[in-house]
């Protein structure tokens, strides 16, 4: 299992007195906020904390030192319309669009001295401050069993690792019910049960690859246009130079992402983008040809995600334009801080049908979202101290107000609104107004949407 945690302030500081890391050793990512007076960031501490464990030699730190994560997206929701003209990445010739899947993003690094294989996810190790490696835990790169005809030299992928399979058993004895799940479940428990798995066939970790890091030489540099095409062309010497599968069980497979056309048109991408919610995918990425590969780990407009949300989702499904639901309760916070006294998050809940006409409310309501986000006031407004047990509890005035939400799907195992967010209050709507077919349930990250 790897060595994960809680990476806070506090944890840096203790790491770094008990390495004895003297402050001069430290890198300063920030040298302004140094000379001003401002502290250093974790980022500091941390490249410091990998620099003590060797990261010069390292496979992926030593050819890039200030690596912090793969290129992160920014949702179309972020982004400010004033500074970016949002209609451009669905006409120019520059953008296009790729399949956003829901899996575990990794970055392959290869190294052809050694020939052997590296597989970094975005998680570091409390151990070593180090990306941690699962490359043990796939089976195409377990125990050197697959070895590229390409060996010539080093390469770094970028990929996302998805799952065939949405029911996987897990090394605990329980079984995934997503594609997420399963994939999270083989690469972060026990290598032996994962690998088992992948070699009887129950599992099949594919590998989707989208970009090139390092091909000889470095490619973050290079444009993205330039870095798909090296991609690719790796990308298929890899599935290629697959070993029969009497060897190594059944093979997942290396597959190029799904992309748009550079020249295809906003009715073509807007296809696309459909064909990818219809096909129980996340949505849709857009990607500037002519980006740079940036690994500060901020989200910009060389990467911009389209997800499909619930609101859609149901909308296509069920033909409801909004989910309305309303204020059942609250959850207390910390005793210390902004939230003394006070909620720390509101619960919402809704009635629901056993017809997708929402005709037969069922009592009693069932809990559907958690939302926290509240600005201080709101919170205030909407706690109250219990005179009798000195608890603070949800202000009777709020039970039952109606908000519109949206959020992302339906989580498979508490069965609540992912990443619920608030919409607007709904003042024309009261609580039994509020329903859902039960059927909304199951509309978990992985399923398709008939549209």
């Amino acid at each position: 299992m790897p060595a994960t945690g809680t990476f806070t302030s506090e944890w840096f500081k203790n790491k770094i007195n008990e390495l004895r890391i003297p402050e001069s050793a430290i890198p300063e990512s920030h040298p302004e906020w140094i000379s001003s007076g401002r502290n250093r960031t974790n980022a500091d501490y941390r490249r410091a904390i990998a620099e003590f464990y060797g990261s010069k030699e390292h496979p992926l730190l030593g050819k890039f030192p200030d690596y912090e994560s793969p290129q992160l997206c920014k949702n179309i929701t972020d982004i400010n319309s004033k500074s970016f003209d949002i209609e451009q990445i669905y006409t120019s010739p520059e953008f296009v669009f790729q399949t956003k899947l829901d899996g575990i993003r990794c970055l392959i690094v290869y190294q052809a001295s050694t020939k052997s294989f590296h597989l970094y996810g975005r998680n570091r190790s409390v151990l070593n401050c180090h990306p941690i490696d699962y490359a043990p835990n796939h089976v195409l790169f377990a125990n050197d069993l697959y070895l590229p005809r390409l060996a010539n030299d080093d390469f770094i992928l970028d990929c996302e690792i998805k799952s065939r399979e949405n029911t996987v058993p897990t090394a605990e004895g329980e079984t995934t019910r997503t594609a997420l799940n399963a994939t999270v479940s083989m690469l972060s428990g026990p290598a032996e049960h994962a690998i088992s798995m992948q070699r009887m066939g129950q599992c099949h970790l594919d590998i989707f690859v989208f970009d090139c890091l390092w091909a000889g030489q470095n490619f973050t540099c290079k444009s993205y246009r330039e870095r798909l095409q090296a991609a690719c062309f790796i990308a298929d010497n890899l599935q290629q130079s697959l070993p029969p599968q009497d060897v190594s069980g059944l093979m997942p497979s290396f597959i190029k992402i799904q992309s748009t056309n550079p020249s295809d048109t906003k009715e073509q991408r807007l296809q696309f983008y459909e064909f990818c919610i219809s096909s129980g995918e996340e949505g849709c990425v857009v990607k500037d040809l002519n980006a740079l590969y940036d690994m500060s780990g901020n989200r910009g407009t060389f990467a911009i995600k389209l997800k499909k949300n619930l609101k859609e989702s149901i909308k296509y499904k069920y033909g409801i334009d909004s989910i309305d639901v309303f204020i059942t309760g609250g959850q207390v916070g910390s005793t210390k801080g902004k939230f003394d006294k006070k909620l720390r998050s509101i619960e919402f809940s809704v009635y629901l049908s056993n017809s997708d006409d929402c005709s037969d409310p069922q009592e009693p309501p069932v809990l559907f979202a958690t939302i926290s986000g509240f600005s201080e006031d709101v919170l205030d407004a909407m706690s109250i101290l219990n005179p009798v047990t000195g608890l603070v509890e949800l202000n009777p005035a709020f039970l039952g107000k109606v908000y519109e939400i949206n959020g992302e799907s339906v989580s498979a195992k508490s069965f609540q609104c992912e990443h619920p967010r608030i919409v607007r209050e709904r003042l024309d709507k009261q609580a039994f107004d509020c329903v859902l077919p039960r059927s909304v349930l199951s509309l978990h990250r992985q399923t398709p949407v008939e549209l």
